[in-house]
């Protein structure tokens, strides 16, 4: 019995596919960079385990973007817009 499909009609179908899928919008594209909790961290003054602690802990910080199973990432405007919000606020 002969197969439906060959490993090269596969690949051809497989190129052909990747070729015509529309390019997916970096989040980055609108300007908007994504920065590591390092980077964050860094911009905010504090330290990348602090922030990290806050974002685990549920305690008031930044919105956090998940990237995988361990990404995690930070808009640069939604820090500094966080970071105004408290000034403020106090």
């Amino acid at each position: 019995m002969r197969p439906i499909f060959t490993l090269d009609s596969i690949s051809a179908e497989l190129e052909r596919l990747v070729a015509s899928a529309p390019a997916s919008p970096s989040p980055v594209a609108s300007g908007d960079e994504l920065l590591d909790t390092a980077a964050a961290a860094a911009l905010l003054g504090i330290s990348p385990s602090t922030l990290a602690h806050w974002r685990s802990d549920g305690l008031p910080c930044p919105p956090a973007v998940r990237l995988g199973r361990r990404a995690i990432r930070y808009r640069r405007e939604a820090v500094l817009t966080w970071a105004a919000s408290l000034e403020r606020a106090s």
